[in-house]
């Protein structure tokens, strides 16, 4: 999805520390949408909408990302064409250390992304996703209250 980036209107910070991070491209981008209470520690690309809600956490070194460059473009062309999509990071979620979601990413309510995984598909809410690409490998049984191997 190529588009033009509208402008910031209110002030931001690159090291933010009200959440523990360091935001990049939001001078271009969105302020990321980021729900009371929360902490990120890592890196957060605001060229895409970046939503995070309530009782989300992260490990240490996190990066969500919202943009790439156009693999199809060359030279000069490729390094100023920009793809934004936006990430969403549900309620309840668990971003263990130095995992990346991509863009264009949701994550679902409570799920969990394991330690080193890159996330570059949407994960459904109550699941357990670990490795690279990251895959399910648990659900979380509502009947039973507890965690399944798939």
């Amino acid at each position: 999805m190529l588009r033009k980036i509208p402008e910031i209107a209110q002030p931001f910070t690159p090291y933010n520390e009200r959440y523990s991070a360091t935001f990049i491209n939001y001078e271009q981008g969105f302020i990321p949408q980021i729900a009371e209470g929360v902490h990120i520690n890592g890196l957060v690309d605001c060229l895409g909408q970046v939503t995070i809600e309530k009782d989300v956490f992260t490990g240490h070194d996190v990066m969500i990302l919202t943009s790439s460059h156009d693999y199809e473009k060359f030279g000069e062309e490729r390094k100023q064409t920009f793809i934004a999509e936006p990430v969403h990071i549900q309620q309840g979620a668990w971003l263990s250390s130095r995992c990346i979601i991509l863009p264009g990413v949701t994550i679902g309510k409570h799920s969990v992304i394991g330690a080193g995984a890159v996330v570059t598909h949407n994960v459904p809410a109550y699941e357990m996703w670990l490795g690279n690409p990251a895959k399910c490998i648990k659900k979380y049984n509502h009947e039973k209250k507890l965690w399944k191997a798939v």
